[in-house]
């Protein structure tokens, strides 16, 4: 009795086989980008980095950026091949990155740095469930204290933009008209995160513990013109009212 076969494994089969592997090597050769791409690579130029000055330049490149599975380097190291820097700044705690590493974060690149979001989106989005201050293992540009620890990452950093982002009180915190022309923008003097309102100790310019439990004085008799500069007249004969030559 002759033995069966695999219906795949007759000429028919075969040759039906081959021509949809020809086939499907065609489409992947013409077509295997937008087949397998889950969307558009950003298309904003930026300072060129191994000879492209944006990913949508690579096209359908895709080995460019993915390694295939059976290799172990991954996809990170295809990213280093190209941004030098970041690979400088890996053994370097004074920098960015390399003070993430230094801090105990771990994660790919693209953990932080998605694509295939779109030609127009931002390629930095920080999700703050893989990210915080406090990870930064340098001394923190800007530590979160107060009142900043639950503010949303998009108050600070608007549309994830995340380089020179101001750090100075202003940025956020207008100057109130009574402050223009007074006091510096140095807030710190007087606020913090954890109380806002003023904790400034007058002194004792009068002799008497403070100028404001000065016979009822209020803060205008002795500033008519503005808070940084005082005069003494308004009430007493001359400026120095314990001094010499009395002054009540």
């Amino acid at each position: 009795m002759e033995k069966s076969r695999l219906g795949c494994l007759t000429r028919s089969g075969l040759i039906i086989a081959v021509l949809a592997i020809l086939v499907l090597s065609a489409v992947l050769i013409v077509w295997g980008g937008v087949l397998f791409s889950p969307g558009p690579l950003n298309a904003q130029s930026g300072k060129p980095l191994g000879g492209v000055s944006s990913h949508a330049v690579i096209g359908s490149r895709c080995s460019a950026c993915h390694s295939p599975f059976w290799d172990a380097a991954g996809m990170a190291s295809l990213c280093m091949k190209c941004h030098t820097d970041i690979t400088a700044q890996q053994f370097d705690s004074q920098t960015l990155h390399g003070s993430l590493l230094a801090g105990g974060m771990s994660g790919s690149c693209w953990s932080c740095h998605p694509d295939h979001r779109g030609t127009n989106a931002t390629l930095t989005f920080i999700d703050p469930a893989h990210f915080s201050h406090d990870k930064l293992g340098y001394p923190t540009p800007f530590p979160l204290t107060g009142a900043h620890v639950g503010l949303a990452c998009t108050r600070c950093h608007a549309n994830n933009i995340f380089i020179n982002t101001p750090r100075d009180c202003v940025s956020c915190h207008p100057e109130p008209a009574s402050h223009v022309g007074q006091f510096s923008t140095n807030c710190v003097q007087c606020h913090s995160t954890s109380n806002w309102n003023a904790n400034f100790a007058h002194p004792d310019a009068c002799g008497r513990r403070s100028c404001l439990e000065h016979h009822g004085a209020t803060c205008a008799d002795c500033h008519p013109v503005n808070d940084s500069t005082a005069t003494c007249t308004k009430c007493h004969r001359n400026n120095n009212p314990g001094g010499d030559g009395g002054g009540g």
